[in-house]
């Protein structure tokens, strides 16, 4: 990861040893998971750069993300919103993604590894 986006911003330690590091003007975080052997566990990014299939992701319709990965073939999509706030997360298991929306609109992706 160092060699790809240099230096983190900040370092956090997460519970049992666990990292993360951030790159805020990349608007990226990964967390490593002491248990395999420091590898990428988890990317999460709020950048509003990243695509699919020529599609701006942040900040898109949520349906119409979801309808996107549908046709590339990614579907049972499990949904679980929020009733206390307007944040609904999007996931799927056969991918390792989620995504959150607000208001309806995607303002994080994460993906598993």
């Amino acid at each position: 990861m160092r060699e790809a986006c240099g230096e983190p911003d900040k370092v956090s330690s997460l519970e049992e040893g666990d990292e993360s590091w951030a790159y805020n003007s990349d608007r990226i975080t990964v967390d490593f998971h002491k248990d395999s052997d420091f590898r990428s566990a988890v990317l999460s990014s709020s950048n509003p750069t990243i695509t699919f299939r020529g599609h701006q992701v942040i900040g898109m319709a949520a349906e119409d993300l979801i309808d996107q990965f549908e046709q590339a073939g990614l579907d049972d999509w499990e949904e679980d919103e929020d009733e206390l706030s307007t944040i609904t997360d999007y996931m799927n298991d056969e991918a390792n993604i989620e995504m959150s929306a607000e208001y309806g609109f995607i303002t994080v992706v994460e993906i598993y590894a």
